[in-house]
């Protein structure tokens, strides 16, 4: 029985563990960072904005096209954890990356 207990025990160390550091690599970005879209974009050249909420971090990343290549067809993306007020101040900005906090 004690093996089991054991077993519990670390598994919930290491789950513990695991949210810390997620939570810490959020909390790091405090504000709106460019990194490389690789992965992510056919083009190796791409690149991506961290979106960051105010008094949070990191909730997502969107493209970093700038309004001329937005006008010239460039296509606009994102992936977030964000609220329907938040996707109507991103759509209607486009170089939007910084959130209000909640």
């Amino acid at each position: 029985m004690f093996l089991i207990e054991q077993l519990a025990a670390r598994t919930t160390a290491y789950h513990d563990t695991l949210g810390i550091l997620r939570q810490t690599h959020i909390e790091s970005y405090s504000e709106p960072t460019i990194i490389s879209a690789r992965g992510m974009s056919s083009d190796p050249n791409e690149k991506a904005v961290v979106i960051v909420r105010e008094g949070y971090g990191a909730v997502g990343l969107k493209d970093a096209h700038g309004l001329e290549a937005l006008a010239a067809g460039a296509i606009r993306w994102r992936f977030a954890r964000i609220r329907p007020t938040e996707i109507a101040l991103l759509d209607a900005n486009p170089l939007l990356a910084t959130l209000p906090p909640v």
